[in-house]
């Protein structure tokens, strides 16, 4: 169990508010790609595309270090970069002008789902 002072837990918290705040608009950003057929970049179709965005730049960077050996820490991490990599594929095949199956879409769905509830657990 973690052991951090209560006005450190409330810095800690309104970084992670923001942190959230930066995926959602990452999301949203990324649908509007898909749904309106827009350039996808190269960004987020990185291998580490995980680290480049707003959300990982606090993660990797930013995040106060006695989050890093927490389990829920740990978690939203590994579920955040699978959710990137099933993402990359979403615009790999939107790039590429062919269809994006319902099974590869629920993959990518399943892992923001999973994103969310392991950010909440931490919130």
């Amino acid at each position: 169990m973690l052991s951090i002072p209560h006005s450190d837990l409330e810095a800690i918290r309104d970084q992670l508010e923001m942190a959230i705040a930066h995926h959602g608009q990452w999301f949203d950003e990324l649908n509007r790609k898909l749904i309106c057929n827009l350039p996808t970049g190269d960004g987020d179709r990185q291998e580490d595309a995980h680290r480049r965005c707003r959300f990982g730049a606090w993660y990797y960077g930013y995040a106060d270090e006695r989050l890093h050996e927490h389990p829920g820490f740990i978690a939203v991490g590994e579920v955040h970069e699978r959710m990137h990599r099933y993402a990359a594929q979403l615009l790999d095949l939107a790039a590429g002008g062919e269809p994006i199956t319902p099974e590869v879409y629920d993959r990518f769905a399943d892992a923001l789902r999973a994103m969310r509830m392991e950010m909440e657990s931490l919130r």
